[in-house]
């Protein structure tokens, strides 16, 4: 998770994290040093630097955008990084705070349909578009569904009033913030699970099933997760999904030339999930940008996964074929992807370098007989990232994607502050504090900053 410290009075503890970070300096009143550059860390240091504090930023890489790094052979290119853009204002008030746009630096365009579920026995549910043809996918299920997921979304939209435009840019370091909260938070039944809300609502198994695989993409077991972040359904609803020409790439890109035009230093190279990467000889116009194929289990498979850490036979597997939008990121006629496979962290005890290989070609063979016929032939500069190298290069607990599970244990003031309690002028920011992990929780982690952080000196 990035930090972001502030030495906005003169203190020895912050001197300390000062000189551990890299030497950046030691100035008094307006100097504010970013720890780490994911989009959590750059937006703190661009909201900071917009309130007249001088920022340097210094990440353990070279580059700006913590895990979502880009990978470039033979043509391909391949994000590594958060690939669904739900909430695009928070991106596009960061430029707004210097009187800019953020469609001059970064294209964004809308991605239909949101996602396509494949379940196993061959069925395909398309999810996204207006709520009629939603709707009318629902229908090809179960049409008394359809009634059902009207409420969800309704009891969603109150999840999201209070959980993201109440509570997401809330500091909640004081234990007072959370008993304040606690009444609404039971009456939108925030004890029950993402699982446990979606079934009160929706009677068809395999609807369900889409329904509330949402927390999967922050880190989250839907079957423990608190019903809290059902609050994505509606906003996915609100703004659509989008993603950036170019990838996650020109989005990092866009923010580092913005950091760069006002005066933000960066210094990389200072120290303070299972991936699966692979191109395609020929494309596969069917696919949809985003495709969630699930396995012949799911809650079992989430268990044996986030509770008994092993690694198992079977799998479900998140599917980006960014080429569906930007056919640039592949050479031509070719298609480029990656698929997302929940695994065990560290904990797990895998032996990777044994089990890597073997899991790679497991889904090849998965992939070409459930979606991608001819993909053992056609399959060209694949790589795979297991969970080791996370914890190596991003310092990443674990080896975890995610940071920390969003269960109800570990939200709101459960969750890492946002106001370190140990040392003064640290602030943190990032997938591991408050609201949480995805990118509208590690950005609204950075407009928390403008509630906490005091002015700087002589202004």
């Amino acid at each position: 998770m990035p930090f972001f410290t502030s030495t906005v009075a003169k203190s020895r503890s912050s001197e300390t994290t000062a000189r551990r970070t890299g030497d950046v300096g030691e100035g008094r009143g307006r100097r504010a040093i970013g720890v780490g550059a994911g989009f959590g860390g750059s937006a703190a240091s661009l909201r900071l630097r917009a309130r007249g504090y001088d920022v340097t930023v210094v990440d353990r890489v070279d580059h700006p955008g913590g895990r979502a790094q880009v990978y470039r052979r033979g043509g391909f290119t391949y994000d590594a990084g958060p690939t669904v853009v739900t909430a695009p204002f928070l991106f596009e008030e960061l430029f707004e705070l210097f009187g800019k746009q953020l469609s001059d630096y970064v294209d964004l365009v809308p991605v239909e349909p949101w996602y396509r579920y494949q379940f196993p026995d061959g069925k395909t549910f398309d999810y996204g578009g207006s709520l009629d043809d939603t709707l009318a996918e629902i229908a090809r299920f179960d049409p008394a569904d359809a009634e059902g997921y009207r409420r969800l979304v309704d009891m969603s939209e109150k999840i999201f009033d209070k959980g993201f435009t109440e509570l997401a840019d809330q500091p909640f370091h004081r234990i007072s913030t959370m008993l304040k909260t606690v009444p609404a938070l039971l009456r939108l039944k925030s004890y029950k699970t993402v699982s446990q809300l979606v079934k009160s609502f929706i009677g068809n198994e395999q609807l369900r099933q889409a329904f509330c695989i949402h927390p999967l993409l922050v880190g989250g077991n839907p079957y423990d997760t608190t019903s809290i972040y059902s609050l994505i359904h509606f906003l996915e609803r609100r703004w659509g999904v989008h993603f950036p020409m170019g990838g996650t790439g020109a989005r990092v890109n866009g923010l580092a030339r913005l950091m760069d035009e006002e005066g933000v230093e960066f210094r990389g190279g200072c120290t303070v999930e299972r991936l699966d990467y692979f191109g395609t000889t020929k494309q596969y116009p069917d696919v949809p940008h985003h495709t969630i194929v699930l396995g012949p289990r799911c809650e079992g498979l989430l268990k044996d996964i986030f509770h008994k850490k092993v690694l198992t036979d079977d799998f479900s597997v998140y599917l980006h074929r960014p080429t569906a939008t930007d056919p640039s990121l592949a050479p031509e006629g070719q298609d480029g992807f990656y698929a997302l496979v929940p695994v065990p962290n560290l904990q797990g005890n895998v032996d990777w370098d044994t089990a890597g290989p073997a899991l790679r070609d497991r889904l090849v063979d998965y992939l070409d007989d459930r979606i991608l016929p001819g993909l053992r032939e056609t399959i060209t500069e694949d790589f795979y990232v297991p969970p080791k190298p996370f914890e190596d290069r991003f310092l990443s607990y674990r080896g975890s994607g995610f940071s920390i599970q969003p269960i109800f244990r570990q939200s709101a003031w459960f969750r890492f502050h946002n106001v370190s309690e140990d040392v003064d002028d640290l602030y943190l920011v990032g997938a591991g504090t408050h609201p949480g992990a995805g990118m509208p929780g590690v950005l609204c982690s950075a407009k928390i900053l403008d509630r906490v952080v005091p002015e700087p000196a002589g202004l």
